[in-house]
């Protein structure tokens, strides 16, 4: 996997987590200049031409070139909300909502890959239910077949846990925590 793809911490101008974002999109931002690299060891920031005068530091993950290596950055803060703007919500899809189910059957409580889970809407939507986090729940092809166009109860069926909208936070896109982070979230988020 390539070190391009490693997570980086995006905080808004007020200092505060944003999302996580790639390390090449990360650097997308800083070549545009909406963007500034946190130093985690000391807290300044620093443009892309101040950031690969800094030398590499061991066990620290870079970028090499012909001439130098340039650390990854692991946090950025941006120079305005601009376009991440504050996020209290996370978009309904249905990745999402299978993360937010565990990739588990929310009737029979079998754990299945995403390609073998559907959603599944409590109120049929062909019966006026609506598409989002509080009627959807991921399901089985079995189980969603067997509770066809009716509400669990009218199918006898029982959900194991009653659906909810997650709150947002960076960790919930993470691909992994960096110790570095720790600084920057509150102590809720990282445990």
């Amino acid at each position: 996997m390539s070190v391009l793809n490693d997570p980086v911490l995006v905080l808004n101008n007020g200092w505060n987590p944003l999302k996580t974002m790639t390390v090449r999109e990360a650097f997308k931002d800083l070549f545009a200049g909406t963007a500034k690299i946190i130093d985690p060891m000391d807290c300044t920031t620093h443009d892309f031409e101040s950031w690969i005068l800094l030398p590499a530091v061991d066990g620290h993950p870079c970028i090499k070139t012909y001439m130098s290596a340039i650390r990854l950055p692991e946090v950025i803060v941006l120079d305005s909300d601009g376009r991440f703007g504050r996020r209290d919500k996370i978009a309904f899809s249905r990745r999402n909502l299978l993360k937010r189910d565990g990739n588990v059957c929310q009737y029979c409580g079998r754990s299945a890959g995403k390609e073998k889970l559907t959603i599944d809407h409590v109120y049929p939507k062909s019966r006026g239910g609506k598409n989002g986090w509080l009627n959807s729940v991921a399901a089985c092809w079995t189980c969603n077949s067997a509770k066809k166009n009716k509400t669990p109860e009218e199918a006898g069926m029982k959900l194991l846990n009653k659906p909810y909208e997650p709150k947002w936070s960076p960790v919930f896109r993470a691909n992994g925590f960096k110790p570095s982070w720790s600084q920057f979230l509150p102590e809720k988020l990282m445990a």
